[in-house]
């Protein structure tokens, strides 16, 4: 079928438009209709299913329109991928926030290359349309934001001696998401003026 001028601009001005709608949630939860389970991303034209991500997570989109509904605990659902999160005691606390981090930025770029070539497989046929060349600058902002946003704090917490898990700039008390008390018995029990408290005494003394 052979396209007039004004319908190609039609066409690729109603397919920016669609995928502008969907980007939002496509970049949160790297599938399309999550609360009906569900839908993977596809080539709109025929219906050719894109290779999924390897698991299934949401990430937070910093000024996603239609404000999406995120479970609050978006972060720490992430933490639960990363199994390393399970040997916090057994490395210094820098190094396991170096190494979260390194994992959250993957997680990250892992969706936003599946984004990508959606909206590149979407978009092949209009790509020099501003509407489309638009898409594609807003598409490279919500990747640059939810990079920086994923990002841990770091920051001393307000309970004891761990860097803080929240990410960064997030209102509140700085939290590890610890119990906040030392995973191994202390060898300084004389410095401690809490020794005599049901447990050990708190993480970060010395």
């Amino acid at each position: 079928m052979i396209f007039t001028v004004p319908e190609i601009e039609n066409l690729a001005t109603q397919r920016a438009q669609q995928l502008r709608d969907l980007l939002p949630t496509a970049l949160a939860f790297g599938v399309l209709e999550p609360q009906s389970g569900g839908e993977p991303l596809k080539n709109l034209d025929n219906d050719e299913v894109l290779d999924p991500s390897s698991s299934q997570y949401i990430l937070h989109v910093p000024h996603a329109s239609g404000e999406l509904s995120l479970p609050t605990s978006w972060l720490a659902e992430l933490g639960t991928l990363w199994p390393e999160r399970l040997n916090r005691h057994k490395t210094t606390e820098a190094d396991f926030i170096s190494g979260y981090n390194e994992f959250l930025q993957g997680l990250v770029e892992e969706r936003l290359e599946l984004v990508g070539r959606w909206l590149q497989v979407n978009t092949a046929r209009f790509r020099k349309h501003s509407e489309v060349q638009d898409l594609m600058r807003a598409f490279r902002r919500d990747g640059e934001q939810m990079t920086a946003s994923t990002l841990l704090c770091g920051s001393r917490c307000g309970s004891c001696g761990l860097l803080c898990l929240e990410m960064r700039r997030h209102e509140g008390e700085h939290d590890c998401g610890t119990t906040h008390r030392c995973a191994h018995p202390c060898e300084r029990l004389a410095d401690h003026e809490d020794v005599g408290m049901d447990g050990p005494p708190l993480c970060g003394h010395p």
